[in-house]
């Protein structure tokens, strides 16, 4: 994918966040699970671009900052991911969430499954 069409995705989410800021909050349990969201779908954005330019870079960046970019882009892909799906079910596992359902759980397993990457070699 050309990295124009992600610095474009990235002004659409700053885009986004500038609005939501400005809105009036509603305290809807979807509204708190949003911010959430934008806030990973954001960083999994700039952690893509980020990821590309350590890569076309290689020779002049160091070896472990590209890796290290390339890990968190794929942590943060994930957790965009299980966020999206967090979104799409907050109003029926509203109840999971707010009693350490199995919701909870799911969530630790993906933290965990995030933190794996980390540890992986090449």
């Amino acid at each position: 994918m050309n990295i124009e069409v992600q610095l474009c995705g990235l002004l659409f989410d700053i885009l986004i966040i500038f609005f939501l800021l400005r809105h009036e909050r509603v305290g809807l349990y979807s509204e708190s699970i949003f911010k959430i969201c934008i806030a990973v779908f954001t960083s999994c954005i700039t952690f893509d671009i980020l990821s590309i330019i350590g890569i076309e870079y290689t020779d002049v960046i160091p070896e472990f900052l590209t890796l290290f970019l390339c890990k968190t882009y794929l942590a943060t892909l994930i957790m965009s991911s299980f966020c999206g799906f967090m979104l799409l079910f907050s109003q029926a596992s509203y109840r999971s969430f707010t009693y350490g359902g199995t919701d909870t759980v799911t969530f630790f397993v993906e933290f965990y499954n995030c933190f794996c990457y980390y540890i992986i070699e090449e």
